[in-house]
């Protein structure tokens, strides 16, 4: 066999290596997809007649649950006694009661619960209307037209969602299914736990989100709820175009289900956020060194939790 011969051999057989490799790992990564984002591969089979009607009302309903307005800590202690953060049930503190304090390391945990209840709520609404949006999607892709009722919850996306800016409906359609996922617990625990000192200060600023109060004062954003903050907030992130960095990698990770590292990765992407304080970033790392603020990213709703380690507690 000469040079030559040998030369050709080495390409063909490495080019089928690489062929077979690459078929190799798209198979695998297509059927490890389907296996661990189950919610939107059950929603387009439950509803494979695209009936959307139901999920539609469903996206544009609060979230199940009870929320209640306890007047004082003892209270909201009795509400999350025996609630650990791997399985909790649809129970949210709206506010925090007149006598709230930060004095043990139960304290801090009971402030991790409530807030971890909080953006897993929002969390579900959010994927509500992404499931409604993928529905959308996919009789679009089918050539099935929209009728009265999708084509105005679309509207009303594209409006809540700041998508006015991309020229038809495909680019809008398609802003949206990136802009519209959830957000990890652990960013949204942090965030609490670094601007109010666990609930010590800024109560009804949960997150630190600013904005204009006249011309010329900027300051925290004042609401009346928990849920009103928290929703805010997974909004803030999801819509505004100084966040993009933030919900691309999002878009890269969540796929394979990197959910024990979600939080962490998106961290230094928070940037944004408060880029006013060059400090920002780091503070909130610190703050993710405390505690188990990490772990939080396993948190979900009972009947959800089929992924979830179980061997995590929080108490």
């Amino acid at each position: 066999m000469n040079k030559t011969t040998k030369i050709r051999l080495f390409f063909i057989v490495g080019l089928s290596v690489i062929v077979g490799g690459s078929y190799m790992i798209q198979r695998y990564m297509q059927s490890y997809r389907s296996k661990t984002v189950p919610f939107e591969q059950e929603i387009l089979k439950t509803y494979a007649n695209f009936d959307t009607s139901a999920v539609i009302h469903k996206a544009l309903s609060a979230p199940t649950g009870i929320i209640l307005k306890p007047k004082s800590k003892s209270e909201v202690s009795d509400i999350y006694k025996d609630i650990t953060m791997i399985e909790i049930p649809h129970i949210f503190v709206d506010v925090l009661p007149p006598d709230w304090s930060v004095e043990t390391t139960a304290d801090k945990t009971l402030f991790m619960k409530i807030v971890t209840a909080l953006i897993l709520r929002t969390n579900e609404q959010i994927l509500n209307e992404r499931a409604a949006l993928r529905l959308l999607q996919e009789k679009h892709l089918k050539n099935l037209p929209w009728n009265e009722q999708e084509i105005d919850f679309f509207q009303k996306m594209v409006q809540k969602y700041d998508a006015v800016l991309k020229k038809n409906q495909v680019g809008q359609l398609a802003d949206l299914i990136d802009k519209i996922d959830i957000i990890p617990p652990s960013i949204a625990v942090a965030q609490a736990i670094m601007f109010t000192d666990w609930g010590r200060q800024n109560q009804k600023s949960l997150y630190g989100e600013y904005g204009w109060k006249d011309e010329k004062s900027y300051e925290p954003i004042q609401f009346d709820s928990l849920t009103q903050a928290t929703d805010s907030f997974a909004l803030q992130l999801n819509s505004r175009s100084q966040m993009i960095q933030f919900r691309e990698i999002r878009r890269r990770l969540i796929p394979y289900e990197r959910v024990r590292e979600l939080g962490v990765d998106l961290l230094a992407n928070m940037t944004q956020f408060m880029n006013w304080d060059e400090q920002y970033v780091q503070k909130l790392a610190n703050t993710y060194r405390q505690g188990l603020v990490k772990e939080l990213d396993h948190a979900c709703f009972k009947g959800t939790c089929e992924l979830i380690d179980n061997s995590i507690h929080f108490e």
